[in-house]
């Protein structure tokens, strides 16, 4: 996960977090949730909750078929008192292939519109790989009217091809564990 040849049609550039999941994006599978207008996966946040809670991390969060909040929520449902009035909400902050430093910029920027009352944070697998080389602290921002561009660019086959092909033909470019 997530497959290479659709890998551009779920993430898009971001000036914060390098990457991040593309608002609207629906799994060919069915059996995984899509990705919300708030670029999260799952439902959007119920304003009708008591108590959020926000959990934050990298794939493992996200999941597959099923996922972390998405058990949780579950759970909560089955185990509250009948008639409960104030739902709580379990929402997915995960992002596949981010690192504890990208999760630290996506709660910065982001967490507070959530307003989560309990954050749980789950990061680890991606921290020891470096993307290109460098840590994901060293990695540069690019500016939003480049990332503008790329978005659009990423759409069309023949800059795919070309990337790919530049890729494929350069030993000396170091593996990458970035969505590209």
């Amino acid at each position: 996960f997530p497959d290479p040849k659709s890998i551009h049609e779920i993430y898009r550039p971001s000036a914060t977090t390098l990457w991040e999941l593309r608002p609207g994006f629906n799994f060919p599978d069915a059996k995984i949730e899509g990705v919300n207008r708030l670029g999260m996966r799952g439902a959007l946040p119920n304003p009708k909750a008591c108590r959020t809670i926000l959990v934050l991390g990298d794939s493992v969060v996200f999941g597959g078929e099923t996922s972390i909040p998405h058990e949780m929520a579950q759970r909560f449902r089955e185990n509250s008192p009948k008639g409960l009035e104030c739902p709580i909400d379990v929402l997915n902050a995960g992002t596949p292939a981010f690192s504890s430093f990208q999760g630290r910029r996506w709660l910065e920027t982001r967490g507070e519109e959530f307003s989560p009352d309990l954050l749980i944070v789950l990061f680890g697998w991606n921290d020891h790989w470096w993307a290109k080389g460098y840590s994901d602290a060293q990695q540069k921002s690019r500016s939003a009217r480049a990332l503008a561009i790329e978005n659009v660019l990423l759409k069309l086959k023949i800059y795919q091809l070309d990337r790919k092909s530049t890729r494929l033909n350069s030993s000396h470019i170091p593996l990458s564990r970035m969505p590209s």
